[in-house]
């Protein structure tokens, strides 16, 4: 099984709303390439799960999922 994760740190939509504190990572089949799970942690993660659930649901690829542009969800700013 192939693993990877991406600190939500990383982007710089999480880092200009202040929100870096998150979490994706993608376990997919080392020879096809195919999405077998999802875990994706932090705020507005629920908005977010939807995508993966697809990926998996369609057979998708990595690659295939690395293709499409996904916004982090805008969350408030902590007070």
């Amino acid at each position: 099984m192939k693993v990877a994760k991406f600190q939500w740190a990383a982007s710089g939509r999480a880092t200009t709303l202040g929100r870096s504190d998150g979490v994706t990572k993608l376990l997919a089949d080392p020879e096809s390439g195919r999405i077998l799970g999802v875990g994706i942690t932090g705020p507005g993660a629920g908005e977010l799960i939807a995508e993966g659930a697809l990926a998996i649901e369609t057979a998708l690829r990595a690659e295939d999922l690395a293709l499409t542009s996904t916004p982090i969800p805008r969350c408030p700013s902590r007070s």
